[in-house]
């Protein structure tokens, strides 16, 4: 086997995707970045079958092994701090299920998808 003939793996969950599609009216850069990119290397064929692998969201252990009780239970509830790390102003009034769907679990999703490309590197 080449060096060009590798077959390397990629990892996606269509979960990646932050937000609805409204919210992307709300915000400058594209919140389905990652999505965008594995289609075109889907339509592009440059992702072979068998290569695709999709992560489990982040579990809770997983979090609380690299970030402090304080910060899980008080920043990642807190709208006012969301909104301004995303840069989304409306993310302040909305309902914190929605918040916990389309913004919080996305991240876990992406934190679940670098562990487990790093377990996939080594």
């Amino acid at each position: 086997m080449s060096k060009n003939d590798k077959i390397h793996p990629v990892v996606y969950h269509p979960r990646y995707k932050l937000g609805v599609h409204w919210l992307s009216h709300l915000h400058k850069f594209d919140l389905d970045k990652s999505g965008d990119l594995y289609r075109a290397l889907i339509s592009k064929d440059l992702i072979k079958p068998g290569t695709i692998h999709q992560p489990a969201k982040l579990t809770s252990a997983q979090l609380h092994s690299v970030h402090s009780t304080d910060y899980i239970c008080n920043k990642l509830t807190d709208k006012t701090w969301l909104s301004e790390l995303f840069q989304i102003e409306a993310i302040k009034n909305a309902p914190h299920a929605l918040t916990k769907h389309f913004i919080l679990s996305p991240i876990f999703y992406h934190a679940g998808g670098t562990v487990l490309a790093g377990e996939l590197a080594t």
